[in-house]
């Protein structure tokens, strides 16, 4: 993960958080399909 995400936290701060909740199978609220 600090690989991918850390590189990323100042554009999208809630990136780690949106992945955490992704990994466990929930959508996180500020997720949206585009």
């Amino acid at each position: 993960m600090e690989k991918f995400i850390c590189p990323y936290k100042e554009a999208a701060p809630q990136l780690a958080e949106d992945y955490a909740a992704a990994c466990k199978g929930e959508v996180p609220a500020r997720f949206r399909f585009t």
